[in-house]
């Protein structure tokens, strides 16, 4: 059986609690705040690397649609969990698009157009180190909301207006 994925974890986050639908756009912090309990399953408040790589293996086979152990840029972008929802409704649609082309920049080391599980692996390493602000191998909610890669790109692409490092 597969894990349950970030979308539908989301989705049903979202159906049973219509006020979180309604703070959505709010530069896709809740978006950001579903990722990181479905990350943090046991509820602890912080991650370490081993949920990181659990919940990374969960979302590159996600995103293989293919199933050939490599993701292209077209599967990487079929996969959204919210932060589209929220460019659109702060009117920036063409911002998740930004957004998703530096991050599969940022991820696919080699610029071969495919990322493959090491590379995953490193780059999901990589970030969880930067956002670790105190360097104690774990993060906790608000060092994922503000250092993880993906919460970064995706609030500095949809609301370039805000200073990023005051979030």
């Amino acid at each position: 059986m597969k894990p349950l994925s970030l979308t539908h974890a989301l989705a049903i986050v979202v159906a049973a609690t219509p006020a979180l639908a309604e703070q959505a756009s709010t530069f896709g912090r809740e978006v950001a705040v579903v990722a990181f309990r479905a990350i943090d399953e046991d509820g602890k408040g912080h991650v370490h690397m081993g949920h990181m790589e659990q919940f990374r293996q969960g979302v590159f086979a996600g995103m293989d649609y293919d199933n050939d152990g490599r993701v292209d840029f077209e599967e990487f972008s079929a996969r959204d969990i919210g932060f589209e929802e929220a460019a659109v409704e702060e009117g920036r649609p063409e911002a998740v698009v930004t957004a998703r082309r530096i991050l599969f920049a940022m991820w696919d080391r080699n610029g071969d157009g495919r990322l493959t599980q090491s590379e995953h692996r490193f780059a999901l390493s990589q970030d969880f180190r930067r956002a670790d602000i105190d360097d104690n191998s774990v993060l906790d909610q608000d060092e994922y909301l503000i250092g993880y890669s993906v919460n970064l790109v995706m609030r500095a692409a949809i609301r370039p207006d805000i200073d990023v490092s005051a979030q």
